[in-house]
C-alpha cells in the first residue's frame, strides 16, 4: 500500500480520544468499510495492516466497546493467540490422549482405553484432572498408561512378606491397647498361618477370595482350641480327650503312691486329672461366623492401604474382595420381671454386687464405665452422675469413654439413697481397718481394698452375672451388655426423648435409634421417666422375692373388667397414673363415622 493511500486512509479517522473513530462508510453492523485498489474492505483489519506491517491471521476480537473503532492496539489476533496457547499447552505423544486447559495450572486429561464391547464403533475414554505443571500432566499420563500396562499385577516391585508389613501396621496403627490385642490375635490365629509367609507382590484379590472362602468354610475353633493355637499346639478332632488349660493331660498318678523301695508312701491318694470328650472336630475346622470375617478383612484392608500410603505398593488389592454378608443381631432385651429378679438376688447375695447391677440398669452403662465409677464423680447435691472414663480388663483407667466424649446424667433420688448407704458402709469398713476411705476411691473396689484405691476387676462382674443367669434360668442377650439394652428400651417405651436416651447412652442419636429404638442436659433433667425407671424396678422388687417366677400380677380389675397384669397396664411417667391397654385398644377399634353422614344427621 502506497503512502497516498495510507494518507487518505488516516484522513478519515479521529485519533482525538483513547479510541480511534472511523469517519467514513459503515456497514449495517457498525464498523468501517473503505476502498483500497478497487475492492472493499473492513477499516479496523487495513489499520492493523497499517501499523503492524501485514495481515492479521486470523479474526480480530476487538477489546473496547466502541463498534467503528479501528485503533490496532484494541483488537487481538485470536488465530495467533490460539497458536501462543498450543505452545504453552503440554503436547503428547500420539495415541497417549488429549490435553485440555481448564484454567491456570488446570487440564483435563482424556484417554481412550478401547471400544464398547456392546458397540465397537463407540471408544471407551478416561477422563481424570491434573492440577499443576505441563510436567505434571506428562507424568500422571505416564503412570496411567503404566498402570493399565501391568493391570492388577501392579505391586511386582513389593519387598517383604504379608506377616512382616501386618506387623509393620501394628506396631504403627494408633488404636487402643485393648484393639491391638484383639488385631494381633487374629494376625497369629488366622493370617499368619494362612498368608504369613506370602510375598506381598503375590498377593491378589483372587487370593484373598479364596482365603475368605476357606475362612468362612472351616476357618472357626472351639475356645479351647483357638488357646492351644495360641501356645503353639494343633486343634484336636472329635472325641478326643483333653484337660482344660493343659496342652497335655497329666498322668494318672500311682493309686498306691509306693516310692522306688516298694513302701507306701503317706498322705491321701492323689486325685485323678478331670478329662473331657471333645466334640467338634476343630482339626478340620468350623464355619467362621461372618462378623469375623469382617474383622480380618479390617485388618487386611487397613495393613494394605497404610503400604500403599507408604509407597510401598501401587495399588490395594483387598479393596475388591467378596465376603459373607455380616447379618444384623437380633436384641431382644430382658423382660422387666427378669431383670428384677436378678437384681433381687444380686442384692440378696452381695450389697455391692447388686448395687453394680442396679447401675448398669439405671445408667444404661457399659461395663467398664460402670465398674469405674468413682465417688468423686458422684454429685450428691446436684444428683448428677459424670462419665468421665472406662476401666480396662488389666484394671487400667482409660480417661475417655468409647466414645471419647464424657457426658453427665441425672440420677433418681432412690439410686442417690441406694449410693450414699453405700458410701457409709465402706467408710464403716475403712475405719474398722484403720484407714481412711479416699474421695477418689472407687464404688465398686476389691473387697481386700477398704481404702477405695484398688478396683475390682470387670471380668469378675461378667463372671458373676453369667453365674447368677445359670443359676436363676434366665438369658440376658450378651450378659451385661444386655443390661444396657434393657434399660434403654425402657425408657423409650416410657416416652423419654430418643436424644435424651442417646446422651445417656453415650451414643450418636442415629446409632441409638438403629440398636435401641443430640444430647440436652435440661431434658435430661425434666425426664421424669428417668426416675420412673427406677421407681418401676423397686416396685417389681418389692413384689417378687429373689429366687421366685416372676409373675408381677397386682390384685383388682379396671372399671371393665380387665386384670391389672404388667403386660395390661401402663403408668404414666410422669404422674404414675396406671391406664390399661386392653381398654385403649377397644377404643381403637370402634368404627369410625363420616363426617357427612354426621352432619346429615344433625340437621334431621
Amino acid at each position: 500500500m502506497d503512502n497516498s493511500t495510507a494518507a487518505r486512509f488516516w484522513a478519515k479517522v479521529d485519533r482525538s480520544g483513547d479510541c480511534w473513530h472511523w469517519q467514513g462508510a459503515r456497514h449495517a453492523k457498525g464498523y468501517g468499510l473503505v476502498k483500497i485498489d478497487g475492492r472493499l474492505q473492513v477499516a479496523h483489519r487495513v489499520a492493523w495492516r497499517l501499523d503492524r506491517g501485514a495481515d492479521p491471521a486470523g479474526t480480530l476480537r476487538r477489546s473496547c466497546q466502541t463498534v467503528g473503532c479501528v485503533r490496532p492496539d484494541h483488537y487481538t489476533d485470536t488465530q495467533a493467540q490460539a497458536a501462543k496457547s498450543r505452545r504453552s499447552r503440554p503436547s503428547l505423544p500420539p495415541g497417549m490422549g488429549h490435553v485440555r486447559q481448564r484454567g491456570p495450572n488446570t487440564y483435563t486429561v482424556e484417554i481412550v482405553t478401547g471400544r464398547d464391547p456392546l458397540d465397537p464403533r463407540r471408544k471407551r475414554r478416561a477422563t481424570f484432572t491434573v492440577h499443576g505443571t505441563a510436567d505434571d500432566v506428562r507424568c500422571a499420563v505416564e503412570e496411567f498408561h503404566a498402570s493399565a500396562r501391568v493391570g492388577e499385577r501392579s505391586n511386582l516391585a513389593a519387598e517383604g512378606t504379608f506377616g512382616e508389613l501386618l506387623d509393620l501396621w501394628l506396631a504403627h496403627a494408633r488404636i487402643e491397647d485393648s484393639t491391638k490385642t484383639t488385631y494381633r490375635g487374629y494376625i497369629d490365629t488366622h493370617l499368619k498361618p494362612a498368608l504369613g509367609q506370602l510375598p506381598v507382590r503375590e498377593l491378589t484379590t483372587f487370593v484373598f477370595d479364596r482365603f475368605y472362602a476357606e475362612l468362612a468354610r472351616r476357618g472357626g475353633r472351639c475356645r479351647h482350641c483357638w488357646w492351644r493355637a495360641r501356645n503353639g499346639a494343633p486343634p484336636l478332632r472329635a472325641g478326643e480327650r483333653y484337660q482344660p488349660g493343659k496342652l497335655t493331660p497329666d498322668p494318672d498318678p500311682d493309686p498306691d503312691r509306693r516310692d522306688s523301695a516298694g513302701r507306701r508312701r503317706p498322705g491321701p491318694k492323689p486325685a485323678t486329672p478331670k478329662l473331657r470328650v471333645h466334640e467338634p472336630d476343630c482339626a478340620r475346622g468350623l464355619p467362621l461366623a461372618p462378623a469375623t470375617e469382617r474383622q480380618i478383612h479390617a485388618i487386611i484392608h487397613r495393613a494394605l492401604e497404610q503400604a500403599k500410603k507408604w509407597k510401598l505398593i501401587s495399588a490395594n488389592p483387598a479393596d475388591d474382595t467378596s465376603r459373607s454378608p455380616v447379618p444384623l443381631d437380633e436384641v431382644d432385651p430382658p423382660a422387666a420381671s427378669d431383670v428384677a429378679r436378678l437384681v433381687g438376688a444380686a442384692f440378696a447375695a452381695d450389697r455391692r454386687f447388686g448395687l453394680y447391677l442396679w447401675m448398669t440398669v439405671i445408667t444404661q452403662g457399659r461395663r467398664g464405665e460402670a465398674a469405674g465409677l468413682r465417688w468423686d464423680a458422684i454429685d450428691f447435691a446436684t444428683g448428677e452422675l459424670r462419665v468421665r472414663g472406662t476401666l480396662q480388663r488389666d484394671r487400667t483407667w482409660k480417661p475417655y469413654p468409647k466414645n471419647r466424649k464424657g457426658r453427665r446424667i441425672r440420677l433418681d433420688p432412690l439410686t442417690l439413697a441406694l449410693l450414699a448407704d453405700e458410701w457409709e458402709r465402706q467408710w464403716e469398713y475403712a475405719a474398722r481397718c484403720d484407714t481412711t476411705l479416699r474421695a477418689n476411691g472407687w464404688v465398686f473396689a476389691h473387697p481386700l481394698s477398704p481404702d477405695g484405691v484398688t478396683p475390682e476387676r470387670p471380668d469378675a462382674f461378667s463372671k458373676r452375672f453369667q453365674q447368677l443367669c445359670e443359676r436363676l434360668g434366665v438369658t440376658v442377650y450378651r450378659g451385661l451388655y444386655g443390661l444396657r439394652h434393657f434399660g434403654a428400651t425402657d425408657l423409650v417405651r416410657a416416652g423419654v426423648d430418643i436424644r435424651t436416651v442417646a446422651g445417656r447412652l453415650g451414643n450418636d442419636p442415629a446409632v441409638a435409634l438403629r440398636r435401641y429404638i443430640h444430647f440436652r442436659s435440661d431434658a435430661d433433667a425434666d425426664a421424669a421417666a428417668v426416675q420412673g425407671l427406677a421407681d418401676r424396678l423397686a416396685a417389681l422388687l418389692e413384689l417378687e422375692p429373689p429366687g421366685q417366677p416372676a409373675e408381677a400380677e397386682a390384685a383388682g380389675t379396671c372399671p371393665q373388667g380387665h386384670p391389672w397384669t404388667e403386660a395390661n397396664t401402663y403408668r404414666h411417667p410422669t404422674t404414675g397414673a396406671r391406664t390399661c391397654r386392653e381398654c385403649g385398644r377397644i377404643r381403637h377399634r370402634r368404627p369410625l363415622r363420616l363426617a357427612g353422614a354426621h352432619a346429615e344427621e344433625r340437621q334431621r
